[in-house]
Order: C-alpha cells, then sequence, then structure tokens
C-alpha cells in the first residue's frame, strides 16, 4: 500500500515471459518504495518482457527502488522507463552482454525523477546508454557514476535534467546533448552546482548537436584545463561542438587511469654530418590521444648505457652537438599525460663521419746532413678526432712547383735518402686523419745536399816560355 515500503531479501528474482519467471514488466506502485537488500546480494535479472517499448520496469509517482542489481537481457530495451516523479537510489545497472543494444534508465514525459547513488555499466558489462532523458522530462541527476558505456547519458528533444556531483569516466561518450535540450551541469536554472567529473571518455565528454541554446557546465572537472574542444571527436577531446559555459573549470586529480601508449616502431638513425644524428619513428598510439617520445642515447654500438636527451612531441629528432667519427645508439619511449610509459622501441644506431681536417704542419726545416741525405722536422698537427700521419712531397730546385709525394711518416720527422749530392731540393708537409681529410700544406722548405768529393788530379800539366816575362800553362 501507499506509504509501506517493500523490502526484498537477498538473492536474484528472475523476469520474464517464462514459466519459471517473474511477470515482466515489473509496474512500480505510486507512493511504495522498493528497497533490495543491497546491489552486492539482490538481483533483479530481466530476461524479457511483454511492453510494448521493452521496460522490464514501469516506474510510478512518489515510489522509489533502492539496493538492487538490475541486469538484462538484449531482449531488453529499457531496465526502467520513468514518467513520474520516481526515486531510483543506490542501484547498479548491468547488461548481461557487452552493450546489449539496451538503456539502463529512460525518462520521458514530464517526468521529474531523482536519481542517485547508482551505477551505470561496468568494464566489459557497459550499457548502449546508461540513461536516456526525452520529451520535457526534468530529472535530478546526481552523485551516479558511469563507467564503460556507449553513451553515458544522452538528453534529447526539450529534456532539461539537473546534473551535479556524477562520475561519468571511461566511457565512449560521456553526455550527449542533442537539439533543444537544455541541461544544467552547473549554474544553469536547476541550480546544479557542478562537482561532476567528466574523464577519459574516449571519443568525447560532451558532444553537443544542433542545440539552440548555451549549455551551463560551470564548476566540473575535466582532464583539460581549459576544456579541449573540437568539431570533431576524437580520442582526448572534452567538448565536440560549441555553445557551452565552463567557468571555473578544474581538471580532474588524479586523472583516469589509463594504459601505456603503444611501443614507437621503426626508429631509423641517420648521420646528417660530423655533429648531427637524425631519428624518425611511426607514432605510437595512445587511448587518450596526447602522447610524448622520450628519446634515450648511448655512446657506442651495441651500448646499455642509455640516457635520456630530450622529450618532444612529435616523430622526428635532429640530435645535434655531436663528437664526429662516433658511433651512437638510440632508442625512444612513448609516454601519456598520465606519465604511462611505453616500452622501449627498437634501437638504431648510426656514426657520425669525420669532416675536418686536421690544421697544416707548423716550422717546416730542412737540413742536409750529407751528400745523400737531407732530414725534416715539424710541428705537429692538431686534429677533432686524431692525427693519423703526414705526407711529405718533394721537388727539386729552389721555386719549384711540381711537388711528389715520397713518404707517408706518422712522427714529425722523416729523413730523405738517396739524393743527389749538390743538389737543391724543396720540400711540403701536410697532415691526414683516419677518415683521410688532409689539411692544408705547411710552409715550403728549401736546401741544397752537401757536395764533399773533392775534384781529380789534373793531368799532363805543361809550361812553356813565351818571353822574357810570361809563361804558359796547359
Amino acid at each position: 500500500k501507499s506509504g509501506q515500503t517493500l523490502l526484498v531479501a537477498s538473492g536474484t528474482y528472475d523476469f520474464g515471459r517464462g514459466t519459471q519467471q517473474e511477470p515482466a514488466p515489473l509496474t512500480m506502485k505510486p507512493g511504495v518504495p522498493i528497497q533490495g537488500a543491497g546491489a552486492e546480494t539482490t538481483v533483479l535479472n530481466l530476461d524479457s518482457t511483454t511492453d510494448p517499448d521493452g521496460a522490464g520496469i514501469l516506474g510510478a509517482d512518489n515510489a522509489a527502488l533502492s539496493g538492487f542489481t538490475i541486469q538484462s537481457a538484449d531482449s531488453v530495451t529499457f531496465h526502467i522507463t520513468l514518467t513520474g516523479a520516481s526515486t531510483i537510489a543506490d542501484n547498479r545497472f548491468i547488461d548481461l552482454c557487452d552493450r546489449c543494444s539496451s538503456t539502463a534508465v529512460r525518462v520521458r514525459g514530464n517526468g521529474a525523477p531523482i536519481l542517485t547513488g547508482n551505477t551505470f555499466g561496468q568494464i566489459e558489462a557497459g550499457l548502449t546508454t546508461a540513461l536516456r532523458v526525452e520529451e520535457t522530462a526534468s530529472p535530478t541527476i546526481t552523485r551516479n557514476t558511469f563507467t564503460g558505456n556507449e553513451t553515458a547519458i544522452e538528453i534529447l528533444s526539450s529534456a532539461a535534467p539537473m546534473i551535479e556531483a556524477n562520475t561519468i569516466i571511461g566511457n565512449q561518450v560521456g553526455l550527449s546533448i542533442l537539439g533543444s535540450s537544455n541541461p544544467d551541469l552547473g549554474g544553469g536554472e536547476r541550480a546544479s552546482n557542478g562537482g561532476n567529473i567528466l574523464s577519459c571518455n574516449t571519443t568525447a565528454d560532451v558532444t553537443l548537436a544542433d542545440t539552440v541554446q548555451t549549455i551551463h557546465a560551470q564548476r566540473n572537472a575535466w582532464d583539460h584545463l581549459p576544456p579541449t574542444v573540437s568539431s570533431e571527436p576524437g580520442s582526448g577531446i572534452d567538448i565536440v561542438g560549441g555553445g557551452i559555459d565552463v567557468a571555473e573549470s578544474s581538471t580532474v586529480s588524479p586523472r583516469c587511469l589509463t594504459e601505456a601508449p603503444t611501443v614507437p616502431l621503426n626508429l631509423i638513425a641517420t648521420a646528417r654530418s660530423q655533429n648531427q644524428i637524425s631519428l624518425s619513428w611511426s607514432p605510437a598510439v595512445d587511448n587518450f590521444g596526447e602522447i610524448n617520445y622520450q628519446i634515450e642515447r648511448c655512446q657506442e654500438a651495441n651500448c646499455t648505457g642509455f640516457e635520456q636527451i630530450a622529450v618532444i612531441t612529435e616523430t622526428k629528432l635532429d640530435d645535434t652537438g655531436l663528437s664526429a667519427a662516433t658511433a651512437y645508439t638510440y632508442r625512444v619511449r612513448a609516454v601519456d599525460v598520465d606519465d604511462n610509459v611505453s616500452p622501449a622501441s627498437n634501437t638504431a644506431g648510426a656514426t657520425t663521419p669525420d669532416q675536418s681536417a686536421p690544421t697544416p704542419p707548423s716550422n717546416l726545416t730542412a737540413n742536409a746532413v750529407s751528400e745523400t741525405q737531407i732530414n725534416l722536422s715539424w710541428g705537429a698537427s692538431t686534429d677533432d678526432v686524431a692525427v693519423t700521419g703526414y705526407r711529405i712531397e718533394r721537388c727539386q730546385g729552389v721555386n719549384c712547383t711540381n711537388f711528389v709525394e715520397i713518404g707517408q711518416p706518422t712522427g714529425t720527422t722523416f729523413n730523405n735518402i738517396g739524393l743527389s749530392a749538390g743538389t737543391t731540393y724543396s720540400y711540403r708537409v701536410r697532415a691526414v686523419d683516419a677518415a683521410n681529410n688532409a689539411s692544408g700544406y705547411s710552409n715550403t722548405a728549401t736546401v741544397r745536399t752537401l757536395d764533399t768529393t773533392a775534384p781529380t788530379t789534373p793531368g799532363n800539366l805543361t809550361a812553356g816560355a813565351v818571353s822574357e816575362t810570361q809563361i804558359n800553362l796547359s
């Protein structure tokens, strides 16, 4: 009777059209609260219904339903249809299959029920639509949790629900607001204080289509501050559409837990110069959409002591300021906004070339030590990697130009032997490194070999007197 509470003991209660089932729809009585022993232990199983609209339970004015798990199969379109001022509190709504094309609660007509403390959906048992508000209904929706559903709340026609302090996380769409509906999520005509958490809904937290007035959504918590707005849905988007008042927004703390991004693939390292290696890789994917990349590097091939050198958003990097002729190895990790880090990519390595020539040798000197040997010495060259040797060039004569290479010493001295006595030679030297980069030439040093051999003895000397005062020799 009206004013009395119907208490339901723990257990599973089957409703449908079978011979062993209670008939469905279950019709609530005006003024009669139905109270289960608790959602963990008291289950209303809606298998099928004779209601022409597919409702498993029909609400009534001033009635209440609380303390149940309410689940349905695919043949039940709506778990509950409400048209009056019922109270639906502290229940759990799930499907027996994942998103079985059903809606947990439909509010229609001029219905103004209160929905509070309920849980709609769960991972792998979400609903196609958790809560649907249509026509001119104006329910009060507070302190409910929506998780794992295709759409958490769908608002149609001219409906005007008050939505306050709900947790709407991990659905495909948080709220879908259509046409001339006018929900109050905070700061609107229904005096909602906001306080809703809208986070990690994979398509969007809120979508607006063909709305004709500004939707009030003040004092709510989003994944971004200010909330991200786009004309197209996508991972990481807070609001799709426009015309929404999000004053006094805040960010969710902590943000919803997300899986780590996928592994970046196809890392390639290419040496561009002696001081730069360019990296590129295929992008990772994250269920929240925002990804940074941590670039790690170590020196030498097959090294393991990686250190982070950069965090960027792009899928390429020019690593500059490197040492010439040095091997570097790289790997990349993806990290999302919740600091979930992917495994490392493949490693890729490259060796910078040596494109810098040594400095020219200095102070070349040439010293003739015998008729056949000239000794050379010079100041050492320097190189950004290492000088590996010198090239000695020689030509014969003063100011000659037809130099020919005659030696490749590794030190800064060279003894040139097998020369001709009393002959002038000119020398110059240049340095080389392991990459065969050659320096400029040293100064030119010119010297004449010694001549220590006396001429042969003249022979057949004759003397003839030709006058009183002259003798001729031959």
